[in-house]
């Protein structure tokens, strides 16, 4: 009987659960085929979406095409909420991994008395900016905070304050139309009088490095990568992932010592970036058996998964669309074009800023109406675009006025060289290509690739790079009929013969030349339009006159002497001095006689001089007619044998000067007196001598100073040196950090 009834009631049971289970089994079934018709709904959307985007342009939209846009959006958003519950997503890894430690940042900052604080967090779109906001929003609003609203101004109808208001009465009170007057009353009741009283902390994440300094009063030159305080809160530049953490994102499976191998060398390419490691983890999820040479694969193909031209990779589709938003958002197409143009430099060079503005000026990119800016202040303002969007980053933390080294992010100099090499706009040797050329770039050339470079049309190129050997590519340099830039600093097999053909290329407007290089023809003098010469890489000790004659020269760089022409060539040469353009002259070598010192006063547009004082005696003598005569100097590097006080009274009386840098073997100890150096904001000192006793700087001197360096061996004591005066200090450089930390300004602090 028992045994009856215990059957019927399994029978029961077990139909019922083999019943669920196979209508659980038909469900899932189906998942496969509707995961892939979502995905291609969703890069439909995409697709559609991305080309209102670029149709539209600049002009505002339509009500329609906005509403429109908004649907799409949400669209697109419900799809992608539905894909993140079936497919494999690694996120909720990325939170507990890298964002852990900022985190606990966060809220170390939150728990600070301040009655109103405002944390801006910046960083490149997919760096987790949003992610970290919201895991520190969800983990305060039921705890702390009482009253706390989620904004997306990106969502909003009206993204104006009262559209911010309206978004958070909507989040408070759901049912009760907006109204100020009632969201206030409403605060009072939470004992709030306004949202931004008593504890009132607000989270804004940004792209945008001026935002975020606008937002929490920090000046908007200064853009430093690491966390600062700020009067009215801080700013939190999001880290990349560890190779570790990246490592555990995309491979939290037990690896084999092939994959990890292969696995390396996406470390390189998406460069700690969390949202790339993401994707590469749903991409390998998708493999059966993941190899190393799969990853490797994937490292030189991963350009074409990031352009919507490439591949249209579903895993891949976030990222792609973070980087076209990146891109499409820059202000004009000349900006976009200096973007791609980034990918003609190796991913691991460091970008000196005025390399690639002149650059930029020598192929005609920075252009403006000529009545409103220079083709320099242009340039200028395109970098900052890059810097401002994190598209380029500093190197080092600095508090200048302008970030001097920058690199580029790995993944977008996957996504630029493969954009500009797709658009035909970056032509690599090594690439298979007929037809014209318009940037050529020259790595490591052999005799495999040099054939591809003889059957290339290089007459209608526009530069010429070249890191590594050069090959055929430079045995004739007149087929380059209309080349304008020339950077030949990495070269290693070009010589003093290569020159006389550069010589002769007429639209020539800038030449860097490498080591090999040890002298410069007479000859330069018939590239009339030449901008920019740099031999600060070659052996060349003397420059011939007709150099500094060139009347379209800008940017004169090396370390040489002028070779003095005769008294017939000294007046011509004073003639052509008086029509000059240049502006940099960095450097040369003042010795016995005076030449090029004489000379300089005749030069009205020189702002920027870097000089090597080798006889100190024909220095003294010179100095004070020097001072005089190019008082309007901005920038002026000094290489003396000795640091005296005569000297440093002498430039005090420079009253334009704004950065000076003097480097020498010894100095003595010397006083800056009350008044002196009005207008300089960065003062460094290089001393070499052991035991230097350094420098005393009076009440009065420096009122602008923002940066101060003192590099030195040892130092004997600091018993006159006072900072605490300088008022406008932000950044310090010092063997000892004691002084720098009482200031009242807290500057960055850099011990040597």
């Amino acid at each position: 009987m028992e045994r009856a009834a215990t059957a019927a009631f399994a029978n029961a049971i077990i139909g019922r659960i083999v019943n669920e289970i196979e209508k659980k089994y038909m469900i899932w079934r189906g998942l496969p085929r509707q995961s892939e018709e979502l995905i291609r709904c969703l890069n439909t959307l995409a697709l559609g979406m991305n080309d209102e985007l670029v149709k539209c342009g600049g002009t505002p939209r339509t009500a329609v095409a906005r509403a429109y846009g908004q649907e799409m959006r949400v669209l697109t958003q419900d799809i992608e909420d539905c894909l993140e519950r079936f497919l494999h997503r690694v996120l909720s890894l990325i939170v507990s991994w890298a964002l852990g430690r900022a985190m606990e940042d966060l809220f170390a900052l939150m728990e600070q008395p301040n009655q109103v604080m405002l944390i801006a967090i910046v960083g490149f779109g997919g760096s987790g900016n949003t992610t970290l906001a919201r895991a520190v929003y969800n983990s305060v609003a039921d705890g702390a905070f009482s009253l706390c609203a989620w904004i997306s101004i990106d969502l909003l109808e009206k993204s104006d304050h009262l559209g911010i208001l309206t978004d958070i009465q909507l989040q408070l009170l759901p049912r009760v139309p907006f109204s100020l007057p009632a969201l206030k009353d409403y605060l009072k009741l939470k004992e709030k009088r306004s949202i931004f009283k008593d504890r009132s902390i607000v989270l804004l994440t940004t792209t945008f490095h001026s935002i975020a300094n606008k937002c929490t009063n920090h000046s908007p030159q200064e853009i430093s990568p690491s966390r600062s305080e700020m009067p009215f809160g801080y700013v939190c530049n999001m880290k990349t992932l560890s190779n570790e953490d990246s490592q555990k994102v995309s491979l939290p499976w037990r690896c084999s010592p092939e994959l990890v191998y292969g696995f390396a060398t996406l470390l390189d390419k998406c460069d700690g970036h969390p949202l790339a490691f993401s994707c590469v983890a749903s991409l390998l999820s998708c493999q059966d058996e993941p190899t190393g040479k799969f990853c490797m694969e994937l490292c030189r193909n991963l350009g074409s998964f990031l352009t919507w031209d490439g591949t249209d990779e579903p895993n891949f589709s976030r990222l792609r669309g973070v980087l076209f938003d990146s891109f499409i958002g820059l202000p004009d197409h000349f900006v976009r074009t200096c973007m791609i143009y980034l990918g003609i430099f190796l991913v691991d060079n460091v970008l000196k800023r005025n390399v690639k503005i002149r650059r930029w000026c020598a192929e005609g990119y920075a252009r403006s109406d000529p009545d409103e800016f220079s083709e320099q202040m242009v340039a200028n303002r395109y970098f900052n675009f890059l810097v401002d969007r994190n598209i380029i980053q500093p190197v080092a933390p600095s508090s200048s006025s302008s970030v001097k080294m920058c690199r580029i992010h790995g993944l977008l100099h996957a996504f630029v060289l493969h954009k500009s090499v797709s658009k035909k706009f970056i032509t690599m040797v090594d690439v298979e290509r007929h037809g014209a050329v318009r940037h050529l770039v020259v790595r490591h050339s052999n005799t495999t690739n040099s054939g591809k470079t003889l059957r290339m049309d290089v007459s209608r190129a526009r530069s010429l790079t070249f890191f590594g050997t050069g090959g055929c590519a430079i045995s004739d340099f007149l087929k380059y009929k209309l080349i304008r830039v020339i950077d030949l600093e990495a070269c290693s097999d070009l010589h003093d013969h290569h020159l006389e053909e550069i010589c002769k290329l007429w639209n020539l407007r800038y030449l860097s030349l490498g080591p090999n290089i040890s002298a410069i023809p007479k000859e330069i003098a018939k590239l009339k339009l030449l901008e920019t010469l740099d031999i600060s890489k070659t052996t060349v000790n003397v420059l011939p006159w007709v150099v500094i004659g060139l009347r379209r020269l800008v940017h004169l760089l090396g370390r040489f002497t002028l070779h003095v022409p005769g008294s017939k060539d000294r007046e011509k040469l004073r003639k052509y001095l008086v029509r000059s353009t240049l502006e940099t002259l960095a450097g040369f070598v003042a010795g016995r006689s005076p030449g090029l010192l004489q000379l300089m006063p005749h030069m009205k547009t020189l702002n920027k001089v870097k000089i090597w004082i080798s006889y100190m005696e024909m220095a003294f003598i010179m100095l004070p007619e020097f001072v005089l005569l190019l008082n309007g100097l901005s920038v002026l590097c000094l290489s003396p044998a000795r640091v005296t006080q005569g000297l440093i009274s002498e430039l005090s009386q420079m009253n334009c000067l704004l950065y000076l840098k003097v480097t020498a073997d010894q100095a003595d100890h010397f006083v800056i007196h009350t008044g002196a150096f009005q207008s300089l904001g960065k003062l460094h000192f290089v001393v070499c001598q052991s035991n230097f006793t350094l420098l005393e700087v009076q009440d009065g001197a420096l009122p602008h100073l923002v940066s101060l360096q003192l590099l030195c061996s040892s130092l004997a004591g600091l018993p006159n040196f006072k900072i605490k005066h300088l008022e406008s200090l932000k950044e310090v450089f010092l063997p000892s950090g004691d002084e720098s930390k009482k200031h009242p300004n807290t500057p960055n602090i850099l011990i040597i």
